[in-house]
């Protein structure tokens, strides 16, 4: 050890381990400091990030926009589809064949539907029309789509995009037909040569709803150069979509399960002092789980009445098809006896016009005189409260005054694609099988009501539920998975109370 130790301390650098000048040199260069700025290209400066609110601005209006309703159910592994290529093969069939039996008996005309397409509006949620997807499952804003049948009855659909200018590539446009299930996807010049030459005729039937728009005006201006009248579609493409498909029911069936088992999850959790906003964040988050569309059709109606009752109207779509229910439960888990005569007096109600809708030979006829039976059943059990006098002995003057003491204008309607699609025409058409109705059916007898009992004054009750009327005249309850009874309804909410007491 200490040998080396002394070779150690002996030891001198040679004379090619001393730096010489050369190497200085070098290692000056090598080392030197970097300039502190490097010129920029003008590549690297358009790729500098952009500010939030420039973003915003150069975002397109329609981006995040779904192409078509099955892009909304790729998540769910049960997926139940009623607009599919057979089904809406099927959608216009029938929709021809009712436009040609209104205007023609014979049959031998052509017949041209025009339907425009929704538009965007700007901070608002983008929603088709129901008219429009029912004979076509797209989702772009501004679309316009023409179904032409000529006399030998054949169809052919066109799909047009009226703010293209440029015709669309070959290949793409073959992919968007095949997308759509239309035959030619068209530039709005393009579609004017093609009603050119196929209607030069004056047997030609032009259907098309007129509006106050700049496409509007240019179909009416075409059909004055062609010399056709325009005769309004929209009444009987309401009549026709009244009448559900067996393929159609079954995604009603689905969209109104989600609504009902939302609605008694929603019955049997919330906790007593939640908010009105919380309660319908919470119905929303419910749907959502089961794959139901964001967001719902319309924002719940959520409503705390007097007497510890909860009041909600919510729906939910799936599938584009909307499903609609209403309730009303105790917060505490029990009806005071004045409230459960309310709610066992609407229950009663809706059950009697269910009975009415089921009957091969109707007494009732159209959704019209169901409501007027409805504001007459109504009537004679507010007299009974001593709400309404028992002097009043005409019909009309009893349904007049209980339609005073109701939440909704409108108790019976028809839904689908949308929710409500029951025109002042339509609510006039008899009931058949395979419509689809929903009863919004309420009570709601204010404070200042002093003709009333006093334990019943200031009591709100809602009760809605959506049927379906069967081949064999049957009514089906399609929101029977909500409960409707009085005592069902207790037991749901005592259950959760005594489950959150238990945890406590």
């Amino acid at each position: 050890m200490l040998r080396v130790i002394t070779k150690l301390k002996s030891f001198k650098p040679s004379q090619s381990s001393i730096p010489t000048p050369i190497c200085v040199e070098i290692s000056s260069r090598v080392l030197q400091a970097a300039p502190s700025t490097l010129p920029r290209s003008d590549f690297i400066k358009e790729c500098q990030a952009l500010s939030i609110p420039e973003l915003r601005q150069r975002q397109p209006k329609d981006a995040g926009l779904k192409c078509s309703l099955s892009e909304y159910l790729k998540g769910d592994p049960d997926v139940v589809e009623a607009l599919v290529p057979t089904e809406i093969s099927k959608h216009r069939s029938s929709v021809m064949e009712f436009l040609s039996r209104e205007k023609d008996r014979k049959c031998g005309h052509t017949h041209v539907l025009i339907l425009a397409g929704a538009e965007l509006t700007p901070g608002f949620h983008f929603r088709q029309r129901s008219e429009f997807l029912h004979l076509c499952d797209c989702l772009v804003p501004g679309m316009l789509l023409v179904v032409l049948r000529n006399r030998k009855m054949v169809l052919h659909t066109v799909l047009c995009e009226p703010r293209r200018e440029q015709q669309l590539d070959d290949k793409l446009a073959e992919i968007a037909c095949q997308r759509y299930q239309v035959d030619q996807l068209l530039t709005l010049p393009q579609l004017k040569q093609l009603l050119c030459r196929r209607c030069n005729h004056s047997s030609v039937k032009l259907w098309f709803s007129l509006e106050k728009t700049a496409l509007s005006k240019y179909i009416q201006e075409l059909s004055e150069q062609l010399r056709l009248p325009i005769d309004c579609p929209r009444q009987l493409l309401e009549y026709a979509r009244s009448f559900k498909t067996p393929q159609e029911m079954e995604v009603i069936r689905r969209s109104h399960r989600i609504a009902a088992q939302s609605m008694q999850q929603l019955i049997a959790e919330h906790a007593p002092r939640q908010s009105m906003e919380q309660m319908r964040a919470l119905f929303a988050y419910k749907c959502q789980l089961q794959f139901a569309h964001q967001p719902l059709p319309f924002e719940p109606k959520c409503y705390k009445g007097s007497g510890q009752l909860w009041l909600m109207n919510a729906a939910c779509q799936y599938a584009g098809y909307c499903g609609i229910l209403a309730r009303t439960w105790p917060i505490s888990g029990r009806f005071t006896p004045p409230q459960k005569v309310i709610y066992n007096m609407l229950l009663g109600i809706r059950d009697k016009l269910f009975y009415l809708c089921g009957k091969r030979e109707n007494i009732v006829h159209t959704p019209r005189e169901l409501h007027v039976v409805y504001l007459t059943l109504l009537g004679e059990q507010l007299m009974l409260l001593g709400v309404l006098p028992s002097t009043i002995k005409k019909s009309k003057e009893l349904q007049k005054a209980a339609a005073g003491f109701t939440c909704f204008p409108s108790s019976i309607k028809h839904v689908g694609l949308d929710l409500q699609e029951s025109s002042e025409q339509l609510l006039d058409y008899p009931l058949k099988p395979g419509n689809v109705l929903a009863f919004q059916l309420s009570i709601c007898i204010p404070q200042t009501c002093h003709q009333a009992y006093p334990e019943f004054r200031g009591i709100y009750c809602v009760l809605a539920d959506s049927i379906h009327i069967t081949e064999q005249h049957q009514v089906e309850l399609l929101t029977e998975d909500c409960s409707s009874v009085a005592r069902d309804v207790e037991q749901l909410r005592t259950g959760c109370l005594r489950m959150e007491r238990f945890a406590n």
